[in-house]
């Protein structure tokens, strides 16, 4: 295999649609803190109803003590779930904003790996055999090395996706 650029046109827009599908980037709708969510909301409002009964009529203050114990036990919990959900965003944040900044960009296949190449200057070269993983989605093709790489079927050209994915089918174990 002779060696084949593939220029690449990296948007902001074609990254937030890979990272941000399945509302991973929504702290209440996230699959990781969906539940703990509602589990906080049900107890909130459970300590709502006893305080309020206990106000009302007084007695006895046990089950509102345990309520405030489980809602500050749960809203803990839920918090830091929250706290990595907002620090993944923030880090993801940074990257997207990085690549809105006007480069060249291109990645250089070859029969024994691939470079990635910024302002025509090899970034990163990395060997097949080195490559940990790859995953070959319908809008996007990631591979895992000793950096992790993400490429947008939207940031090539008609064509060039298909011979990334050939090229990764080919030589990925």
């Amino acid at each position: 295999m002779t060696p084949v650029i593939l220029p690449l046109h990296f948007r902001k827009a074609d990254f937030e649609a890979i990272y941000y599908k399945d509302n991973y980037h929504l702290i209440f709708k996230n699959p990781n803190t969906r539940n703990q969510a509602l589990l906080a909301i049900v107890v909130g409002i459970a300590w709502l109803a006893v305080g309020a009964r206990l106000l009302i009529s007084g007695g006895n203050q046990t089950i509102f003590v345990v309520i405030s114990i489980l809602l500050a036990i749960t809203a803990a919990r839920l918090k830091k779930r929250t706290d990595s959900i907002k620090r993944w965003k923030k880090e993801i944040g940074i990257f997207l904003e990085n690549l809105e900044k006007p480069t060249n960009r291109a990645l250089v296949l070859s029969e024994e790996g691939f470079t990635f190449e910024e302002d025509n200057e090899a970034d990163k070269i990395e060997r097949w055999e080195e490559v940990l993983q790859a995953d070959i989605e319908d809008d996007y093709i990631s591979i895992s090395a000793s950096v992790d790489y993400l490429f947008p079927k939207h940031s090539m050209a008609p064509g060039d996706f298909e011979q990334l994915a050939a090229a990764v089918s080919r030589y990925v174990p």
